[in-house]
């Protein structure tokens, strides 16, 4: 925006440079009448009128790495001016004449100025007790970026004993700039001091938070009363008419904020809320969130923000509110142009996937939740997102940056037991036994099937049409159309829930002996909380001497009048490439918070990492019309039963998942 847009004609008109004159001083003794991109403050306010935008500027600061990683935490609390907590630092700060460093070196640090840039006034200054600031006339990086590296030879060079509190040179301006001072850093010596300013960051690092914030401005000397009144009424009536364009033009800034600082984070130390935490760098990972969450802090488009811009009578609500609108817009398409794209970033998330194996990662821990929130800047609700694959979770998180809003969500963790593992620790047993027993209560409770769906039809027919001799498609059928409902009705059986929970009590009472793992999903932050959902993993089915009824031998079935056949299972060759799921339970209180679909993925995750699986295998009620939804959204697909299953679970519906992998 220029003064053209506002009705000025401009008759007379310099560009200066930052740094070659005091702009603080003219404003006020009227020379210059109005200024742009202009860091609005309380004592530049005595002279100038400003006219603020949503865009925001903390002070950044640089110090060279030599000698200075271990101080950086006090450092950064140095130039907060919050108490020292751990190695003592004196700050030498190099600012820019008039520049937000400069005031904030004088006004708030009080430092003692240092006269003279040679080397021997630097080793006097580093041999005392006091901080300084030395402060430049012109702003240029390159010569910041000298000073800073020849005051830093001259401490190492002329200090012969060490002193008790160090002087630790450090470039103060402003966050925007320090970033791009390390950027063309080929030495690789310069180091970031301070956390990026983020919401987030204010909020958790004292550090962060107690750094003044200076907002973009336009300004107006307050030598001329009348142009200011005009500017102000021109000014609000612009950004009342133009919001489209201004708001378009935020949410372009907002990507070239981010695109810019980028490659400035390698250089961020890791701020784990007030402490450094050395030798850690940022992931790339990290360093997009950080770059994209500064860019959203700087043009001031957080849902937060935005939320409280509906209270701005100023005129900038609206344009803001629209610009957080074209942000998500861009996201949910392809991403700003050269940034990265949403699916690219679910899959960045999800850091433990497993290459060998096609069974996409899932979502489940609040730091996921996190990573994504703080990408599409919005946020997330972890109960929908819990249990998505990455095609699932870009397909969610597109829609609720169409307008869905999201709640956080209990910590829940899944991890898969070996079963010894689980009779060693008394919580794991107590919390497998409890659900277990849970389970057994819900299968006594089970009513014989009334008004099957057809697929359940289906089912009983597989079981039943070899028994009785069918040769044909149309007889099975016609035994359907005429015996199914009624031969449900005059065989209880077909329900099993009493049977099924008297084997989940044996099991229970046996230690779990026959099966290899168990996936236990568990809630709090520690797994402290009450168990969530379990899955029994029962490998090679009837492929063990102990089990019983076996996949291979003589079975003996009794047809619908009595009499008895006897058929020979060969079903091992099938079965040995088989994992079986029993037990398939999530706790009543975790409903609804896809904790399911979470078990259920992990639980396929770890059999697609054994060689020789090529299927999963589970059984289930006719009846129970919600396990057979989450089954088949989970990929499992209606088969005909095996002989082996007359025997083990008469009257099921047999699913399997077929294995896929990378090859």
């Amino acid at each position: 925006m220029g003064l053209k847009q506002l009705g000025v004609t401009v008759t007379d008109s310099l560009f200066f440079q930052r740094g070659q004159f005091t702009l603080e001083d003219d404003m006020a003794k009227g020379t210059v009448q109005f200024a742009s991109c202009y860091f609005a403050s309380g004592r530049r306010s005595l002279g100038a009128r400003f006219l603020t935008t949503p865009i925001r500027m903390s002070l950044g600061a640089v110090c060279c790495r030599s000698g200075n990683e271990k101080l950086l935490e006090s450092i950064g609390r140095a130039i907060a001016n919050l108490p020292l907590k751990g190695a003592p630092v004196r700050l030498l700060a190099i600012v820019v004449q008039g520049e937000v460093g400069h005031a904030y070196a004088t006004d708030t640090l009080q430092l003692r100025q240092l006269e003279s840039r040679d080397a021997k006034s630097v080793a006097n200054a580093a041999d005392g007790s006091e901080s300084f600031y030395y402060a430049i006339d012109k702003f240029d990086l390159a010569d910041l970026v000298k000073l800073l590296r020849d005051f830093q030879a001259a401490i190492q060079n002329q200090t012969i004993v060490e002193p008790e509190t160090p002087l630790v040179p450090v470039i103060l301006i402003d966050e925007y700039s320090s970033l791009q001072l390390v950027i063309p850093d080929d030495r690789h010596d310069l180091q970031l001091v301070l956390p990026l300013t983020t919401f987030r960051k204010v909020r958790e690092t004292d550090v962060r938070r107690e750094l003044p914030v200076y907002r973009v401005s336009f300004a107006c000397s307050r030598k001329y009363p009348e142009f200011v009144s005009y500017i102000d009424d021109s000014f609000a009536e612009f950004l009342a008419t133009e919001v489209q364009t201004t708001a378009s033009a935020l949410a372009r800034l907002c990507w070239d904020l981010e695109t810019a600082v980028f490659d400035a984070t390698k250089r961020i130390p890791y701020w784990a809320g007030d402490h450094v935490i050395p030798n850690r760098e940022l992931s790339d990972l990290e360093r997009r969130i950080a770059a994209r969450q500064y860019a959203l802090c700087a043009t001031g488009l957080n849902e937060g923000t935005v939320e409280e811009s509906r209270h701005d009578q100023g005129g900038w609500g609206k344009i803001q509110r629209r610009a957080f609108e074209l942000i998500h817009q861009t996201i949910a398409s392809d991403g700003p142009e050269d940034g990265p794209r949403l699916s690219d970033h679910i899959k960045a998330t999800l850091l433990h996937a497993d290459p060998r194996v096609l069974q996409t990662q899932q979502f489940e821990t609040l730091d996921q939740a996190a990573s994504i929130s703080e990408f599409i800047n919005k946020r997330v609700r972890l109960s929908k997102l819990r249990g998505l694959d990455t095609g699932q979770a870009e397909r969610y998180l597109e829609s609720l940056l169409r307008g869905e809003e999201g709640e956080w969500a209990e910590r829940i963790a899944v991890r898969v037991y070996e079963v010894s593992d689980v009779l060693d620790s008394p919580k794991l047993r107590e919390n497998v036994c409890r659900l277990l027993n849970e389970l057994a209560a819900l299968y006594r409770r089970q009513q014989n099937p009334v008004g099957l769906p057809p697929r359940a039809k289906f089912a009983l027919a597989w079981h039943d049409a070899e028994r009785i001799g069918f040769q044909s498609g149309k007889d099975e059928m016609r035994w359907i159309h005429r015996y199914g409902a009624p031969f449900v009705a005059e065989h209880p059986e077909a329900a099993a829930g009493p049977i099924i929970a008297d084997r989940i009590q044996q099991d229970i009472r046996e230690s779990f002996r026959r099966y290899d793992r168990i996936a236990l999903a568990e809630s709090g932050e520690r797994g402290d909380g009450p168990p969530a959902g379990v899955i029994c993993i029962l490998e090679k089915p009837g492929c063990f001497p102990e089990d019983s009824p076996r996949a291979n031998g003589r079975i003996l079935i009794r047809d619908k009048d009595g009499n008895e056949q006897e058929y020979m299972s060969e079903d091992e060759p099938h079965l040995s490439r088989s994992i079986e799921f029993r037990y398939i339970f999530v706790n009543d209180s975790f409903r609804g918070q896809q904790v399911g679909r979470l078990l259920m993925g992990e639980a396929l995750r770890w059999c697609a990492k054994q060689a020789y699986c090529d299927r999963v295998r589970a059984t289930v009620l006719p009846q129970l019309h919600p396990m057979i939804s989450r089954l088949e959204k989970h990929d499992f697909t209606l088969v005909e039963p095996l002989k082996y299953d007359w025997l083990r679970a008469p009257f099921r519906l047999v699913y399997e998942h077929s294995i896929q992998r990378n090859r």
